[in-house]
């Protein structure tokens, strides 16, 4: 049955609320926005510079009066279900209200580290039907913080901005990539390759790369970011990409984890232990776990060039099969639609 869907946290190209936006309305749902940030940043003063102080210190006046465009926004539109994600600046009060004048049910959908945990979620926690977690792991502790019911909804593909079909191909314009910003833990992993795989042709770019210690990696990467298609060229012409998983990921996979998959590439990741009885080791991309181990992979990688083609055509098709946004959308709906009825 069609629902009214309020989707609310932020609305830029390929984040995580659009994926889920398009999702919705692909399968016959009426799906409106709102992007609590925008709504703040009508309120601050001091334009741009105003909203980054707002960041670090909260205004509560700028906040409160973006919460009341998010109430009269709820009242307006009836919806049936209110999603808010990681981002969203509602108040635990906001929450309440449109749960006392209407039939709705909310979710909430956490897609970031714990540390990240914010005051506006973690205070909204038992407020909610549902609270939904990319990571598997961090459902016991939700519960712990409030939440009365939860479920793992691990990220997946969009495949209107990542997608190109999987091929074996003979040649490369890349030995190794990596689309990311900066962090220690990054670098680290490419100085290993490089300097124990010299002469391999790196391609490296993202935010950040000029806080890198090691300078051949800092002098060859870009700073441009790199979204949609153009990341999924990079990841077709590479013949590894590499996926460092943030530390306080663990052991959750990032939104990296599927997107090189879906544009078609073979990933080479960090550890991912929820992740790795799902897309296998050797059948649908590789594992890494330590300095020796990424050493150890990239040498059988050189030396099964034919199963390598093989795999990312595999990892691909079980992608398409299980791990869209489509999929993830058909658990959603029949969790919000019956275990809460």
């Amino acid at each position: 049955m069609p629902q009214r869907i309020l989707i609310v946290g932020e609305t830029g190209n390929h984040c995580l609320e659009m994926s889920y936006y398009k999702a919705f309305l692909n399968a016959g749902h009426e799906v409106k926005l709102f992007d609590s940030k925008q709504a703040v940043r009508q309120y601050a003063r001091l334009g741009n510079l105003g909203y980054t102080i707002h960041r670090f210190f909260p205004v509560e006046a700028w906040l409160r009066k973006a919460n009341k465009m998010f109430t009269e926004e709820v009242k307006a539109f009836r919806p049936n279900w209110v999603i808010a994600f990681t981002g969203a600046e509602i108040l635990p009060g906001s929450f309440a209200y449109i749960k006392s004048i209407l039939p709705l049910k909310l979710a909430i959908y956490w897609a970031d580290p714990l540390p990240n945990l914010t005051r506006y979620i973690q205070q909204s926690l038992p407020l909610a039907d549902l609270v939904a977690s990319y990571s598997k792991s961090s459902l016991e502790v939700f519960s712990q913080m409030g939440a009365r019911s939860t479920c793992w909804l691990p990220f997946a593909a969009d495949t209107d901005a990542h997608f190109e079909a999987a091929a074996p191909r003979q040649e490369y314009s890349y030995d190794i990539s990596f689309i990311g910003s900066w962090r220690p833990e990054r670098e680290s992993a490419l100085r290993t390759i490089f300097e124990n795989f010299p002469g391999l042709r790196f391609k490296v770019s993202g935010p950040y790369w000029n806080r890198c210690s090691f300078s051949p990696i800092r002098k060859l990467a870009s700073s441009k970011p790199m979204y949609g298609k153009k990341f999924s060229g990079v990841v077709q012409d590479s013949f590894l990409n590499l996926n460092v998983i943030d530390n306080t990921n663990f052991p959750s996979v990032n939104m990296r984890f599927f997107e090189i998959m879906a544009a078609g590439g073979l990933e080479l990741c960090s550890a991912g232990p929820e992740m790795e009885n799902v897309f296998l080791d050797k059948e649908h991309l590789l594992y890494f776990n330590s300095p020796q181990s990424l050493i150890e992979t990239v040498q059988y990688a050189y030396a099964n060039k034919e199963k390598i083609e093989s795999m990312k055509v595999a990892g691909q098709q079980l992608l398409t099969k299980q791990h869209l946004y489509s999929h993830r959308v058909v658990l959603l709906q029949s969790l919000l639609s019956n275990t809460f009825s």
